[in-house]
């Protein structure tokens, strides 16, 4: 949720598109924040929760941002709204790592245009 955040402001303050990105890597969740026009290898990756990154997966059944060479991204335009490629809802799932339980599951969803972001769970996220 933050990361969304983050992108959602950046794009308000400079006036320019951003995109918040989420991809498995080296066994570990993890995610980035940058303009848009910056280059894909430019990109500073991070990972989710730190040191317990290889604890957790993204659940793609139950993921509907866009998977574009390798990760999940939305972006914002300018003013803070979801770019029209990611019209609403949106949102990415995660789950513990090897636990399938519904109830495991923790998602974040983009669920106007105006990009509205809500944290779900369990059953509420399929």
């Amino acid at each position: 949720m933050s990361a969304m955040r983050l992108a959602q402001a950046g794009a308000r303050r400079e006036n320019l598109r951003w995109t918040v990105a989420f991809r498995t890597h080296d066994n570990q969740v993890q995610w980035t924040v940058n303009r848009s026009s910056m280059p894909v290898t430019q990109w500073q990756w991070q990972n989710l929760l730190e040191n317990d990154a290889d604890k957790i997966e993204i659940v793609p059944s139950q993921t509907t941002l866009p998977l574009t060479d390798g990760s999940y991204r939305l972006t914002y335009e300018f003013n803070g709204r979801v770019a029209i490629t990611n019209t609403p809802p949106q949102q990415i799932t995660f789950r513990p790592k090897g636990n399938t339980a519904v109830g495991s599951q923790r998602c974040v969803q983009v669920v106007t245009l105006l990009g509205t972001i809500r944290s779900r769970r369990g059953a509420d996220c399929s």
